[in-house]
């Protein structure tokens, strides 16, 4: 009698399963959803960054073009104090330019690691589930209660954005990700009793507390690295040490012999937070320095002496103030008619003719963002064939 009982109760053991409760997966389900957020925020960075630069040097030819059309003092010196501001600007932003680059390329990538490594544990338990019954090894309730005949892989697919779209540049923010760390991804010591409270679904052979279950020879040589570590799962589900809080992080965590267990979480936490130093950096679009800033500007001075009254050396305020402001002064006003709101006005004006853009009819100035055609714009100058 003895004998009999013996193997049912083995059997019985060897089917205690689990699915992993709703507030265990659900975390990591809005971050999978935030990974695009993620790929749309680093090509609009990337768009931001390269737009920044390019705006500038748009903005120089466009002053160069429009001064070319007059013989007079003030369209000699506007371009050259113009050219002056600007290249200050973009030469002050040149040394984030590659560094931001690089942010948001690093990023994507360590994004689209872990958005990949998502799909693959949803869709892994999703397609795990019983035929019939409907058990799923992804419960449907924070108590674990398993009886979810909808949760399919494509289920999951859509309500947690498995598949990446083609990224737009966006700036929408993540919910899951920020400077403190993972929002919700609480579960400290990986797969254990606390994200498994009921013994349900006897179909989740990987998620048995059981270790002889997971493999019939007895054990299983290393932890189930499930979500890319983050529920990393012993052959009974016995608590991983040590314990590790997704859900605060700290700048010592950037040290890469630390949080081993889930280091392509910190990986990406990292990137993110270097990142958004970046986003901060190019916050705003460039725009054309004013009046006032071309008269209070030293690069502006500076150019004004070495360029236009040929006298070398950088901006003496004692000495050249009195010959170099007055000039600046009486060329740069906050009105329409004077520089440098004159160059926006006359390039949405002007009509370049088709051979010096090499289209098909005429084009306004304001529409040209090529550089190469700009520059094939200002070889056009009021003394050639084909006049501005």
């Amino acid at each position: 009698m003895i004998l009999l009982v013996l193997p049912r109760l083995e059997l019985k053991a060897a089917q205690s399963k689990s699915p992993i409760a709703h507030t265990a997966w659900q975390p990591l389900c809005d971050l999978s959803k935030d990974a695009q957020k993620l790929y749309n925020k680093a090509l609009k960075l990337t768009t931001d960054v390269e737009g920044y630069f390019s705006a500038g040097q748009k903005a120089i030819i466009q002053a160069q073009i429009v001064a070319a059309k007059e013989n007079t003092q003030e369209a000699m010196l506007a371009p050259v104090a113009i050219t002056a501001a600007i290249k200050d600007n973009l030469n002050n932003k040149e040394p984030r330019r590659p560094v931001c680059l690089k942010a948001a390329a690093r990023l994507t990538v360590r994004a689209a690691y872990l958005h990949g490594r998502l799909g693959d544990f949803f869709e892994l338990l999703a397609a795990m589930r019983g035929t019939t019954s409907g058990d799923a090894c992804l419960a449907k309730h924070d108590d674990g209660g398993d009886s979810d005949t909808a949760g399919s892989t494509e289920f999951y697919k859509n309500r947690c954005n498995l598949a990446p779209a083609v990224p737009q540049p966006q700036a929408s923010q993540p919910t899951t990700i920020s400077a403190a760390g993972f929002t919700g991804l609480d579960a400290q010591q990986g797969l254990t009793n606390t994200e498994q409270p009921s013994k349900k679904n006897t179909n989740c052979v990987l998620l048995s507390t059981t270790t002889t279950d997971k493999n019939g020879d007895g054990g299983i040589a290393e932890p189930l690295p499930f979500a890319a570590g983050y529920l990393t799962a012993k052959g009974d589900h016995a608590a991983n040490s040590p314990s590790i809080n997704l859900a605060a992080l700290s700048d010592d965590d950037r040290q890469a012999s630390q949080k081993q267990r889930v280091r392509h979480y910190i990986e990406l936490w990292e990137a993110y937070q270097d990142f958004t130093e970046c986003e901060k950096d190019f916050s705003t679009v460039f725009s054309t320095p004013t009046a006032a800033q071309l008269n209070d500007s030293l690069a502006v001075k500076t150019a004004i002496k070495n360029q236009y009254l040929n006298i070398k050396g950088a901006f003496d305020e004692t000495k050249d103030k009195n010959l170099i402001e007055p000039l600046l002064k009486d060329l740069f006003k906050d009105e329409d008619a004077a520089y440098p709101k004159k160059v926006g006005a006359e390039a949405e004006k002007q009509q370049i003719p088709e051979p010096a853009t090499g289209k098909q009819e005429k084009t306004k100035l304001s529409d040209l963002n090529d550089i190469g055609e700009l520059q094939q714009v200002k070889i056009f100058t009021p003394t050639s064939k084909f006049k501005i």
